[in-house]
């Protein structure tokens, strides 16, 4: 928004400056050549004159040319003023527009924000009210105290978010006051040196003009009364004066002063902001997508300076559920012969429990096959207007189609929550906005080249996908929650990373009673026993402990199960009110095709 405002403003100086630099052109023509006949003129009279015996010489004649000139010049400097004034104002008006229009719409925003903050914190205070209350179970005042917790976090992302969209409407206004601040100067610093230069070149003019005409009739004058040849000897010198003086009378001089001011100043303004949108088309195209919430492909300047990070991997932290560690093995030695021979990449679909290493997985396949790695969220369409989410998509397959063939390196698109666009389109609950940009996704993969784009789906729901996307995936991979064995590996290797890393010693008592807690944490993911020791952790640093303790584990474990639990009861009810739309819908769908057929 900000370069259509200034190139806007730019243009507006550019035209102004090129039809002031050719009036003050023909100006200038004009007044020299009305000087110069204004010369001869004068040269012949007095001659004339004199050559008669008179001893008056009449100057009026003589300084008709000169005055022109000044006359000229003045016009000259008040339309510049006219001019620049008028062009002030415009920039002025359009800045003040532009402002009110960034406040107004920012204002709007930023009047949601607070109401949705009211209504967070009032909802909170309710929730400390009600855990002051002096008749609450155990089971309820975790109830209370998780979603506290999480109402908590929520204000604060809120917060932030509100103070960040603030910080940069005030830098975008300050962009577009800075702009036109630039075009107003700009504009009149040329206006300004151009009036002195016309006031200087006609004060030249004037007198460079007056001094030869003096020093002619001078001449003429000692000569008293001389014949018709001394008056041809006058005008010969005349001649040959007029002619070293020949730059004076050509209008060339000026206005080739005044374009070359107007062709440097639009040089450096085309420079400066050609090379500003040549940055942002390369960092569009090399850049990251504003729906991309992690990549590694490289920036603009690390693509042209050959800067590539090093992306580590943290396989040693995942333990494979059962069941697929063979399929995954194989992917892992399969992948990067593909890539190397060039042969088409599958896409996989990951589906199982939130937390058990399905992002995990896909980056380090990616990162096996020497491929770059972008991260997506389904409901990150959901942020953009209508009719906008479709133009994302598109941007986003179009730069990452342009980097692989540029760099020649492929490119896993992993997308996270996949059910939420690309779910069934026979289900009641999928909007026709859904509809429009599954049908979208579905024919951009289509023509991409499976060679350097693999596509990895995530879900939770795979019952919900659509059957269309369904049939174009090839391996399906179920990731299940760990059992007891993986859950034994995995308290192991997080009390390690969180806990010994960090400088507590863990003696082999409490890594005895760490393991044999595995047995409580059934049905919990890879993620929240990690969870489960960083906030171990947390009570370590708030002890100022050196050592864990089985009191601490004991501490941390009743208070995840609670959580645990909790989150169960909550997923369960939301699962059975999503089958319940599922099987209504696949009902309705197979009604509605019974009826076409």
């Amino acid at each position: 928004m900000n370069r259509t405002f200034s190139r806007r403003l730019y243009l507006l100086l550019f035209f102004s400056i090129t039809s002031l630099g050719f009036y003050q052109s023909q100006c200038h023509a004009s007044v020299t050549s009305k000087d110069a006949d204004g010369d001869n003129g004068g040269i012949k009279n007095n001659a004339s004159t004199t050559i008669e015996g008179e001893e008056d010489v009449d100057q009026g004649e003589d300084e008709d040319g000169i005055d022109r000139g000044v006359e000229w010049a003045n016009y000259f400097v008040n339309t510049s003023a006219s001019v620049t004034g008028h062009l002030g104002t415009t920039v002025i008006r359009m800045g003040g527009g532009w402002v009110k229009a960034i406040k107004a719409e920012r204002r709007k925003e930023n009047e949601d924000e607070l109401e949705e903050i009211n209504k967070a914190e009032e909802e909170l205070r309710k929730l400390e009210s009600d855990r002051k209350k002096p008749d609450l179970s155990a089971e309820e005042l975790a109830d209370l105290d998780g979603r506290i917790s999480n109402l908590t976090v929520e204000i604060k992302r809120l917060k932030a978010e509100r103070a960040e969209r603030i910080q940069e409407t005030k830098a975008e206004v300050k962009e577009v006051k800075q702009a036109t601040f630039d075009v107003m100067f700009s504009g009149g610093r040329f206006f300004k040196e151009s009036a002195e230069a016309v006031i200087e070149t006609n004060r030249e003019i004037k007198k460079k003009t007056a001094e030869q005409r003096q020093e002619r009739l001078a001449r003429v004058a000692v000569q008293g009364k001389i014949n018709e040849g001394i008056y041809e000897r006058a005008k010969i010198d005349n001649e040959a004066m007029m002619e070293r003086l020949k730059f004076l009378t050509e209008p060339t001089v000026l206005r080739n002063v005044t374009l070359a001011l107007g062709g440097a100043t639009t040089l450096c303004a085309g420079g400066y902001y050609g090379s500003k949108l040549a940055y942002a088309y390369g960092e569009r195209m090399l850049g990251r997508p504003k729906i991309v919430l992690e990549t590694t492909v490289p920036t603009f300047l690390e693509r042209l300076f050959r800067i590539r990070k090093k992306q580590p991997s943290r396989l040693d932290e995942f333990v494979p559920p059962p069941g697929i560690k063979d399929e995954i093995e194989r992917l892992a030695r399969l992948l990067p012969r593909k890539v190397k021979e060039g042969r088409p990449l599958p896409s996989i679909l990951c589906y199982g429990p939130t937390g058990t290493g399905k992002t995990m997985i896909a980056r380090e396949l990616a990162r096996r096959s020497g491929a770059y790695f972008d991260i997506i969220s389904g409901p990150s369409f959901a942020q953009s207007p209508e009719g906008q989410d479709i133009a994302d998509l598109n941007a986003w397959l179009d730069s990452r189609e342009y980097i692989s063939r540029v760099t020649g390196v492929p490119i896993v698109m992993f997308i996270d929550e996949a059910e939420s666009f690309c779910c069934d389109r026979h289900l009641p609950t999928t909007s026709e906005r859904s509809k429009k940009l599954l049908n979208a996704f579905l024919t951009r993969i289509e023509k991409a080249s499976s060679k350097k784009l693999m596509f990895i789906y995530a879900t939770n729901f795979p019952e919900t996908i659509d059957r269309a996307l369904w049939s174009r995936v090839g391996p399906k991979l179920e990731f299940r929650l760990p059992e007891l064995e993986q859950r034994e590996k995995l308290l192991a290797i997080y009390l390690n990373k969180h806990l010994v890393q960090e400088g507590i010693s863990v003696d082999d008592g409490v890594r005895a009673h760490v393991i044999a807690s595995a047995e409580k944490l059934d049905g919990f993911s890879g993620r929240e026993i990690e969870d489960l020791w960083v906030y171990a952790q947390g009570i370590c640093d708030d002890l100022g402990a050196e050592s864990l303790t089985t009191q601490i584990v004991d501490e941390a474990v009743e208070r995840y199960i609670a959580q645990h639990e909790f989150a169960v009861q909550c997923e369960q009810q939301n699962v059975q009110q999503y089958q319940n739309f599922i099987f209504a819908g696949q009902a309705g769908g197979l009604q509605m095709r019974q009826r076409r057929g």
